[in-house]
């Protein structure tokens, strides 16, 4: 089983992200949890995550400030950004994610 959060302040865009990660779930079992905000994703941090998959401009507590804390708690588990907003890509780097993919997401 993977463990997956989706982080991202978008309904649709986390309720279309989860259907493509499901379609895929064919050979894989996937067990995903979602968030609409960095903050809400760290009080569940007891929870142990294989993948995040995060926006980064989100309310109340963004991407990067979350990872920063996630980091601290869990170096292994594998941070991926999913954002319209490029120019973060640098301040990226103190978190060490494995991905970014620019928003819009298409399934191929």
């Amino acid at each position: 089983m993977i463990n997956i959060a989706i982080c991202d302040d978008d309904m649709v865009f986390t309720t279309r992200l989860e259907e493509l990660i499901m379609d895929f779930s064919k050979a894989y079992s996937f067990d995903i949890c979602i968030y609409f905000d960095g903050d809400t994703l760290l009080v569940k941090q007891g929870i142990c995550f294989d993948i995040i998959l995060m926006d980064i401009e989100m309310k109340r507590m963004n991407g990067i400030s979350a990872a920063k804390i996630i980091r601290k708690i869990d170096e292994d588990v594998q941070l991926i950004y999913i954002s319209s907003h490029e120019e973060y890509v640098l301040q990226l780097f103190d978190v060490n994610p494995v991905g970014f993919l620019k928003k819009p997401l298409y399934p191929e």
